[in-house]
């Protein structure tokens, strides 16, 4: 484990900035949603030197639609910037010197839509002044973040719980919201209290800039429900084209990894799954398999209800027998790119 000293400054305090078009399409989507209200009061938690403020001002018809926004950002240069942007702009509104998680902790103000891109800070990097944030954020939502691992998960869940029933937001956030372990308060919260909801996927290594793969995360809040919700899963080529795949997600804290593949694909899966754990008496190991090329390979059952291939081209196992396993190309089933590149991540990460 790396201490503050082995580490940047910037890396310290999450300070990696956002890509221009991941702001444009954090505030389409927060446009979209909103429905044409008027007199929005937007909420920008990790406001950095300004790059959502920016993006709004190039944005003139939700730049007119947006009265009042309130950016946040705790290092002082970085808010003057942000500052300025506001004003360069004739943007209504005001930046607070502050951490995100102490002020959602405290305040009482509440917000028509809210976009950002929450400061990735693991939790050995925290302030001490952060730590005591998040517990009082914890007594104030009744929830635990015991085991969470980095800052953007209670940043986020607080700014989320600043906006009005139907309030709109999106977020780029780390890809490990669909694995981690410590993202599971995030996922749960996320069903409880949300509907509309939708994640954008891109390639890997999209953005450059970007020290990780990154989603984004937007839909509207909702009054509290433990039931199932819809959930778009919308990829995009590096060619911008889209396909999207829907589903409903149960309110369950385990990791959403299956969610990443169509309802054709999770529904073979989830076949293959029931007869391999069958023919297994359950047992979670390695199988021999061979390929489309008759060599052999191996394929390994998590517990998400998925299979992993070691090379990751097919997906579905055909036979019953575990010395006769073999996959199939066949299209309805093969992997997309992000079931491939996030079915090699380590589900409990």
């Amino acid at each position: 484990m790396k201490t503050s000293r082995e580490v940047s400054s910037e890396k310290l305090r999450g300070g990696f900035y956002t890509p221009v078009p991941l702001v444009v399409r954090c505030l389409e989507r927060v446009e979209a949603l909103s429905w044409g209200q008027r007199g929005i009061t937007l909420l920008e938690p990790s406001a950095g030197d300004g790059a959502f403020i920016r993006g709004l001002a190039q944005s003139r018809d939700f730049a007119a639609a947006v009265g009042k926004v309130v950016a946040i950002e705790p290092e002082p240069h970085e808010a003057g910037l942000c500052a300025a942007a506001l004003a360069d702009h004739a943007l209504d509104g005001h930046v607070l010197v502050d951490s995100a998680v102490v002020w959602s902790a405290a305040t009482d103000e509440q917000f028509d839509c809210a976009v950002g891109n929450p400061p990735y800070v693991r939790f050995q990097f925290v302030t001490a002044s952060d730590r005591a944030g998040v517990a009082s954020l914890e007594q104030r939502i009744g929830l635990s973040f015991s085991g969470v691992s980095n800052l953007w998960i209670p940043v986020l869940i607080g700014s989320l719980t600043r906006l009005r029933i139907g309030g709109s937001f999106a977020f780029v956030i780390p890809t490990e919201c669909f694995t981690g372990i410590s993202a599971g308060v995030l996922r749960t919260w996320l069903v409880a209290n949300t509907i509309d909801l939708r994640f954008d996927l891109f390639p890997p290594g999209s953005f450059p800039g970007v020290l990780q793969e990154v989603t984004i995360l937007s839909g509207r809040r909702s009054e509290p429900s433990e039931a199932a919700i819809s959930c778009e899963i919308r990829e995009y080529d590096r060619a911008g084209s889209s396909h999207t795949a829907t589903h409903q997600i149960p309110f369950d804290p385990q990791p959403w990894t299956r969610y990443l593949l169509t309802k054709t694909q999770l529904g073979a899966f989830e076949e293959a799954f029931t007869q391999l754990t069958c023919a297994l008496g359950h047992d979670n190991r390695a199988l021999p398999c061979g390929g489309s090329d008759k060599t052999q390979t191996t394929t390994h059952l998590d517990t998400n209800g998925l299979c992993r291939h070691n090379d990751l081209q097919y997906a579905v196992a055909e036979g019953h027998t575990p010395q006769t396993y073999h996959t199939t190309p066949a299209p309805e089933t093969s992997f997309s790119w992000a079931g491939c590149w996030m079915l090699g991540m380590n589900a409990h990460a």
